[in-house]
């Protein structure tokens, strides 16, 4: 289940001519026939690869912005450190843009915790098609080129590549 406020379904434009159903997911609605806000069913990409749903979350604003990503990260590093974590391994759907970020945290000396990061070769928790050979094998040449083992505190080394999906 997810909720949505007024505003959510304007931006979202869920409005009482849209559909009840989107795939695994059902609109509960107003006596008036309205959306209330509830959604029910699978509301996340792992579990719903509906083209609808797909692009209904493509409207939705990003949870995290570039400039809200580095205060967040340092906060959960001290957190984690007041109860003692010195290490995390980041192998579940590693992007780029989030290792460079780590990579970026070590070159200014920020990081508080040794990261080992690994890149996803494919997003198969997203309802996206399967790769062809030839983007694996240029996902893979661009894995081996990210790859870096000599600081302390960063290492980015290794490639996640499940075919069934995150869990």
């Amino acid at each position: 289940m997810v909720s949505f406020n007024t505003v959510a379904l304007k931006v979202l434009g869920t409005e009482a001519s849209s559909p009840d159903q989107m795939g695994k997911v059902w609109i509960n609605r107003e006596v008036s026939g309205h959306p209330s806000g509830i959604l029910i069913g699978y509301v996340n990409a792992y579990y719903n690869s509906n083209p609808s749903w797909g692009s209904l979350m493509k409207k939705k604003p990003p949870l995290f912005t570039p400039e809200t990503i580095p205060p967040a990260l340092i906060q959960a590093m001290k957190k984690v450190n007041e109860n003692g974590i010195t290490a995390v391994w980041e192998g579940h759907a590693m992007l780029d843009e989030e290792i460079e970020l780590y990579r970026s945290f070590n070159d200014e000396s920020l990081l508080t915790l040794r990261v080992l990061c690994s890149l996803v070769l494919h997003l198969t928790h997203l309802p996206l098609p399967p790769p062809t050979d030839e983007q694996l094998q240029a996902r893979l040449e661009k894995t081996m080129g990210m790859r870096e083992t000599k600081s302390i505190w960063l290492r980015i080394d290794g490639a996640t590549f499940v075919l069934s999906g995150p869990c």
